[in-house]
């Protein structure tokens, strides 16, 4: 899924062969799909014991960082992970991650740090980053254990 959205949005054009790096990549589902169309995929993931907080992040290394459904969990450091985020893209580069929102049910139990729409928008633009595309998603759909929850989501597209 995240390989079409970003073909769609255009992001590909001059990239084959180039960097990407999967941050909360679990069992490596959307990095093989980035392999078999020719980049070169670097993955973290907590179970693997890689911290993506304490991680040491490259400079400028990176044409793509992804981080779906990884930065929510990292409680209040999920910010300042995008600013490793943010130094660790090339120029011209992409990010796309997800953070969940203020009406997110799991935010309530404390499982996640969630955060409103506008808040997360100006901390994105402060740190440099162009907004390419940015949806707020939410109703139901299934967890990774396959539970059915109320998601509250929002999912953005950036350029550094």
């Amino acid at each position: 899924m995240i390989y079409e959205l970003l073909q769609h949005k255009g992001v590909f054009e001059n990239l084959k062969g180039k960097e990407v790096f999967d941050i909360g990549a679990g069992d490596g589902r959307e990095g093989k799909i980035f392999i078999e169309n020719g980049f070169n995929v670097t993955s973290i993931d907590k179970k693997d014991g890689i911290d993506a907080i304490t991680y040491e992040y490259p400079k400028e290394k990176f044409d793509i960082i992804i981080a779906k459904n990884s930065l929510p969990f990292m409680g209040n450091h999920q910010f300042d992970v995008i600013e490793k985020i943010y130094s660790s893209l090339k120029k011209e580069g992409y990010f796309l991650g997800t953070i969940f929102g203020h009406k997110e049910p799991w935010a309530k139990e404390g499982i996640i740090t969630p955060i409103d729409f506008d808040t997360a928008k100006e901390k994105l633009n402060k740190l440099g980053f162009e907004i390419i595309w940015f949806t707020i998603e939410e109703g139901i759909g299934k967890t990774m254990k396959g539970e059915l929850k109320n998601w509250h989501i929002f999912t953005f597209l950036c350029k550094k």
